[in-house]
């Protein structure tokens, strides 16, 4: 059985979204190729968009992949965790940026992490019929989930 146990909160500048897709795509088990592009983020929660966040589990080789591809670039930033399901939960960011929460929540550190960087989330205006929203890159956000949490 795969061990899904790590998690990583990861941000990119707007401006470097390709390169962050095609650096993903080098690590992610789907294509990653859509990995940044759906959580459009800025200081203020308005556009213009200044940067893209996602939120994946990872297994032991993802996260060397991920912290090679992405731990020395200064447009993208790294939160995680090696044990998400621990009581507590202890995070780990940039510039010794710690947060515990509760085993599993990852939402809380989102929280924490977007708070940390400044960055709140750019609702998105109308969603499509049936509330289903797309997603860029193709599909739905739905899909996209979907795709991202099939373990």
């Amino acid at each position: 059985m795969t061990d899904w146990s790590k998690w990583f909160l990861l941000f990119v500048e707007e401006k470097k979204v390709s390169t962050a897709n095609n650096l993903a795509a080098q690590w992610d088990p789907d294509d990653g190729s859509t990995t940044f592009g759906v959580v459009r983020l800025s200081g203020d929660g308005q556009e213009p968009v200044t940067h893209y966040g996602c939120s994946t589990p990872a297994t032991e080789t993802m996260r060397d992949g991920i912290t090679q591809a992405l731990g020395s670039l200064n447009w993208a930033e790294m939160y995680w965790t090696d044990e998400v399901y621990a009581e507590p939960a202890v995070w780990q960011g940039p510039d010794g940026w710690t947060f515990e929460g509760p085993g599993g929540d990852v939402y809380a550190a989102w929280l924490a992490a977007l708070e940390d960087m400044g960055l709140v989330r750019i609702q998105v205006a109308e969603p499509l019929e049936g509330g289903v929203v797309e997603a860029e890159g193709g599909g739905t956000v739905v899909e996209k989930v979907a795709r991202r949490l099939r373990w």
